[in-house]
C-alpha cells in the first residue's frame, strides 16, 4: 500500500543523495580504485568550452561512493574501448606523470623552456573485457584464436 511506495520513493531518493555525496578520486601516483559502476554523469570541462567528460560512480564498497572524474585523455580511450556502462565491475591505476616515448615535447609552465611532453597515466580493467588475451601462435599477426571472444 501507501508504506510501500514511501519506502521505494526514499529508497530512490537516498540512493540519488548518495550518488550527490559522492567524493572525488583524487589520486597519487600508484592509487588503486576497484568497485560496481552505479551511475555515469556527464561532466563540464572547465578548461575546454564546450567539452564533456563522463564522470564515473563507483560503489567502492565499505568506502561508500567515489565520483571519477575522467577528463584525462587516456582515461576516456579506455573507458571508450571497453565501452563501460552500469553495472560493470571496474578496476584503475593511477600510475601517475610518465614522459611520452615519443620524441613529442611541451612548454614547461613555471620555466617557460621545452620539456618532454608527460601525460596522467592510467592502467583499467573492466569485466567486460579479457585484459590478458594470449599470443596465437597459429596466426601470423599473433591474433586471437578463434574460440575466443573478439575483444
Amino acid at each position: 500500500g501507501v508504506g510501500r511506495k514511501r519506502t521505494r520513493m526514499r529508497d530512490s531518493t537516498a540512493e540519488l543523495i548518495k550518488i550527490k555525496a559522492a567524493k572525488p578520486w583524487r589520486p597519487a601516483a600508484g592509487d588503486m580504485i576497484d568497485g560496481t559502476v552505479v551511475k555515469i554523469l556527464r561532466g563540464v570541462s572547465q578548461v575546454k568550452e564546450n567539452d564533456y567528460y563522463p564522470i564515473l560512480i563507483v560503489d567502492t564498497g565499505e568506502a561508500g561512493y567515489t565520483a571519477v572524474h575522467a577528463f584525462h585523455s587516456l582515461l576516456i580511450d579506455q573507458l571508450r574501448e571497453v565501452k563501460t556502462k552500469k553495472d560493470d565491475e571496474i578496476c584503475i591505476v593511477y600510475q601517475g606523470r610518465v614522459e611520452s616515448k615519443n620524441d613529442a615535447q611541451d612548454t614547461d609552465p613555471e620555466t617557460g623552456k621545452k620539456r618532454k611532453r608527460t601525460y596522467h597515466s592510467y592502467l583499467l580493467v573492466s569485466n567486460g573485457v579479457d585484459a590478458t588475451v594470449e599470443f596465437n601462435w597459429d596466426d601470423p599477426a599473433g591474433g586471437q584464436a578463434d574460440d575466443e571472444p573478439p575483444y
